[in-house]
This record gives C-alpha cells, sequence and structure tokens, in this order.
C-alpha cells in the first residue's frame, strides 16, 4: 500500500509578532517550505502597515482624565521614594546607634576587666608583702633575721 503526500500551493501561518521575527518564524516557514509546499510555485510576499489617527470628542474629553491619571501617578512615586529614603534614613541612623553603643559597651567592659585585673595585681603584690613581712617577723628557723 503506497502512501500519497500532497504538497500544498497555500500556506497561511500566524507566527509573526510585533517584531516580525520572533516566534521562529524563519524556521517554520522554511521547514514548510522544505516539507509541505509544492516545489512549482511562485512565492509572494507582501506586507502592508497602516495608521490611522482618530480624533473624536470623547477622545478629546479623556485628555483630562489621562492628565489627572499622570498627575496621580507622580505624586505616587514622589511618595513612594520619600518613604523609601525616610526608612533608608532611619534604619542607617539606627545601626550607627547600635554600634555607637555596642562599642561603648566593649569599651566600657574592656576598662572594667583592667581595672579588676589591675586591682587583683596590687592585692597580690600587698598580700606576698605582708606575707614576707610576717616570715621574717616571726621567723625563727635561722640566725639570719
Amino acid at each position: 500500500m503506497a502512501v500519497v503526500v500532497y504538497r500544498a500551493r497555500v500556506v497561511v501561518t500566524e507566527t509573526f509578532d510585533s517584531g516580525l521575527l520572533g516566534e521562529h518564524v524563519i524556521s517554520s516557514l522554511s521547514d514548510a517550505w522544505r516539507r509541505l509546499i509544492a516545489t512549482d510555485i511562485e512565492v509572494s510576499l507582501s506586507l502592508s502597515v497602516s495608521v490611522s489617527v482618530c480624533l473624536s470628542a470623547y477622545l478629546f474629553s479623556m485628555r483630562l482624565v489621562v492628565l489627572i491619571v499622570a498627575v496621580v501617578a507622580v505624586v505616587v512615586v514622589v511618595v513612594v521614594v520619600v518613604v523609601v529614603v525616610v526608612v533608608v534614613v532611619v534604619v542607617v541612623v539606627v545601626v550607627v546607634v547600635v554600634v555607637v553603643v555596642v562599642v561603648v559597651v566593649v569599651v566600657v567592659v574592656v576598662v572594667v576587666v583592667v581595672v579588676v585585673v589591675l586591682i587583683c595585681f596590687i592585692l597580690l603584690i600587698v598580700f606576698l608583702v605582708v606575707l614576707l613581712a610576717v616570715l621574717f617577723l616571726f621567723c625563727s628557723c635561722c640566725s639570719c633575721c
């Protein structure tokens, strides 16, 4: 049993986007040309672009609405920027204050530790001097005293 394949004489495609070359249109048309289209046809490509200007009383009255929306959008953007700047400044100030407080606490702790160590050293020296004095006063083990 033989399979009969008929090639098309017309290809209709909807693969063009606003950029004309998106959606892989070149590879799609190349594949269609190679596998689907009859080989004895002429290729005709046409493209037309039209632009129409439409003015109406309704569109003219919409200028005020567009202006109000634009002003509201600008105000919203300005408010958001101001809020963000204020939040950033507050966060920076809080971080600086926390860092200063931490530094001050560390310095105070170091000073207290140094003072305690010095007091302990002085007490140790006093204890040794008193111990030596007591030993010299009550030394009866030899005649050196």
